[in-house]
């Protein structure tokens, strides 16, 4: 199924409710082209994944910590991970 997105914008919850019932993806378009595409999420994101994020969160806020006490200034000592985003 293909819609335009000035319709999608006056019809996105039953766009999305069409999406989540029938399972099947929805192609939007912008003049004709096909921009982008809504399509139903395969499964919620686990809660493991989550727990795992902030705990790598906690070990480079505390790395920072340990090595901002250096004549390092904090910019840099966050560069390696601001990378990894």
């Amino acid at each position: 199924m293909k819609i335009g997105i000035r319709e999608l914008k006056g019809r996105a919850p039953q766009v999305v409710r069409e999406v989540r019932e029938s399972g099947k993806a929805v192609d939007i378009t912008y003049r004709g082209e096909i921009v982008a595409r809504l399509s139903p999420a395969t499964e919620p994101p686990s809660r493991d994944h989550g727990v795992a994020a902030w705990k790598h969160f906690n070990d480079v806020v505390r790395d920072i910590g340990k090595r901002a006490r250096s004549r390092r200034t904090r910019t840099k000592t966050a560069a390696p991970w601001r990378r990894d985003l």
